[in-house]
This record gives structure tokens, sequence and C-alpha cells, in this order.
């Protein structure tokens, strides 16, 4: 081809080009993208949104059952603690409870000259044995008729030989019904374990049950 033609041909090349619009060109320069990849994409995030909450349920779901199987377990152990201290009764014995409302029932202290049994109203007495005076609490008789009732009904467990010569701190306690009849919750209920006008000295033939004790320091305390 002659120079001229060839500087013919490339002059229509230019106008041809400088006639295409600018939008053409543009669009000719974006990198294509299917619409399908950006919808995959979209799934993508949410599948994987989807997943990590489920993650994170199941986690927290987990930490709350192996938290309430801990706070179980304890329940079940101090449970198991309280009945096995009521079937034995060597823990929290009435000796113990009593013991521990020492302070609390200090104010209750009177000398043994000052001891009415006919007061004609009822009293719950007991010893410590470091102790020379007694401690009295007097009772309405609708709760002496409640203890005497449940000292009857269910007397506590028989003590051994060797539990009945340690008694703990307790010396003795004993409920004077106001005639001067005195009767003790540490011994079965018969005509030989009743005594008139006076306290006696006894060796512990029961361990109360656990609803008296409940009920003697409900009272006292």
């Amino acid at each position: 081809m002659r120079a001229k033609d060839q500087q013919r041909a490339t002059d229509l090349l230019f106008d041809a080009i400088g006639q295409i619009e600018d939008r053409f060109v543009a669009e000719a320069a974006t990198p294509y993208v299917r619409a399908g990849k950006g919808l995959r994409l979209r799934r993508s995030l949410i599948l994987a949104l989807t997943l990590s909450l489920v993650l994170v349920s199941s986690l927290g779901l987990l930490i709350a059952q192996q938290v309430t199987d801990k706070e179980d377990h304890a329940v079940e152990m101090e449970t198991g603690d309280i009945l096995n201290d009521e079937a034995t009764g060597t823990v929290g014995s009435l000796s113990d409870r009593l013991s521990a409302l020492r302070a609390e029932t200090a104010s209750l202290r009177v000398p043994r000259e000052e001891l009415d049994l006919f007061s004609g109203k009822a009293q719950v007495i007991w010893k410590f044995s470091d102790e020379s005076g007694y401690r009295v609490k007097q009772v309405s008789r609708s709760e002496q008729t409640e203890l005497t009732r449940m000292m009857t009904r269910d007397p506590g467990r028989s003590l051994s030989t060797t539990e009945s010569a340690d008694p703990g701190e307790l010396e003795g306690i004993w409920i004077a019904l106001g005639d001067g009849t005195v009767i003790s919750p540490c011994l079965r209920q018969a005509p030989g374990n009743t005594a008139y006008g006076t306290l006696f000295s006894y060796e512990p033939e029961l361990e109360p049950s656990v609803a008296f004790a409940d009920t003697l320091c409900g009272i006292i305390s």
C-alpha cells in the first residue's frame, strides 16, 4: 500500500473512533461481573453468619448446662448430708443445737434455788455441764402440749452405751409441766422416768428427733 493510502486509512480509523460515545468506552473498560456471582457471595455470607450464631448458641447452652449440673450436684450433696445427719443423729444433735444458742439464751440463766416447779406454768429447763445455774424458758400451754405430743409420737433414736456416757455439753434438759411433774425428752416416756417436785439426774436413753429439736429450738430462740 502506498504511503498516501496508508495515511488516508489511518485518518478514517481515527475519525471512526472519535464518533464512538463515551459511555460505550466506559462500559468496555469496566470488568464484567455476572449477577450470579454477587448472589452467591451474599448467600455465602448469610450462611456463614447463621453457622456462627448456631455455634455461639450451642456453646452458650453447653456452658449453661454445665453450670446447672454443678449446682444440682451441690444441692444433692447438701441434701445427702442433711439426710445422713437426720439418720445418724450424730451431727446437729439437740446438745449441739442448744450449745449453738448459748449466747442467745444467756439471759435465761437462773440459780437452782430460784427454780419453781409448781408455778402453774410450763417451762423448758436445761443445764450445761460447765455452768452451775440453769436456763429456763417459760412456754405456753399449747407449746408444752406440742412438745409432749412429739415426744410420744416420735421419741427419737435410741443411744448406745457409749453415746449415753458422752452427752456433750448438755448435762440435762427437762420439761416442767407446772404442777410439779418433770419429764425429759432424752428419756423414754415411762412411769420410772417421771419425777415430781424436783429435777433429776439421768443418763440419756434417746437422741430426740430432728422435728422435736426444731420445735424446741424455735421456741427458746
